[in-house]
């Protein structure tokens, strides 16, 4: 009797795993459910470029004599980004989502002094107010929230 018990209790787990294991036919497996990892994916087409700062607040970036090197960004396929405004090393991690919509946080910078820090730092209040962008592959151009630019950036690969 002990060993029909012990039996039944087992073939009756058995089944219970099987069914919880076993594939949902009734599941719609057409349907592309939108993850939390697809909002925070890395921008395919921009990622892993080295961008040039061509423009910041609406006036052209082209010499930057007393700084240790030029401005850029680079957005990195792992959603990190590594950054200067010419003179201080900046990094972080970068989120995008629907519409073209992109945010840096847990920004992070070098503490150097430069001769002339007002690139560096319209550069670093620069990156805080990004949320969107837009760019042809050539340039990249990063809006404020009420779409204004903010800054652009040319591909070095061009």
């Amino acid at each position: 009797m002990k060993i029909l018990s012990i039996s039944l209790v087992l073939l009756s787990s058995a089944i219970v795993f099987i069914h919880c294991t076993s594939p949902n036919k009734e599941k719609d497996t057409d349907k592309k459910v939108e993850t939390s990892s697809d909002l925070f994916a890395p921008i395919e087409n921009l990622s892993d470029i080295y961008w040039n700062l061509i423009e910041l607040n609406g006036k052209a970036v082209t010499a930057y004599p007393t700084q240790n090197r030029e401005p850029f960004i680079m957005l990195k396929r792992n959603r990190e980004v590594e950054s200067s405004g010419g003179c201080n090393a900046m990094g972080g991690t970068y989120t995008s989502g629907e519409n073209k919509q992109i945010t840096f946080s847990q920004m992070r910078s070098t503490k150097m002094a430069c001769p002339d820090m007002t690139l560096e730092t319209d550069y670093h209040a620069a990156i805080e107010k990004i949320r969107s962008y837009e760019s042809d592959g050539k340039v990249l151009t990063f809006y404020d929230e009420a779409k204004v630019p903010i800054a652009k950036f040319e591909s070095a690969r061009n």
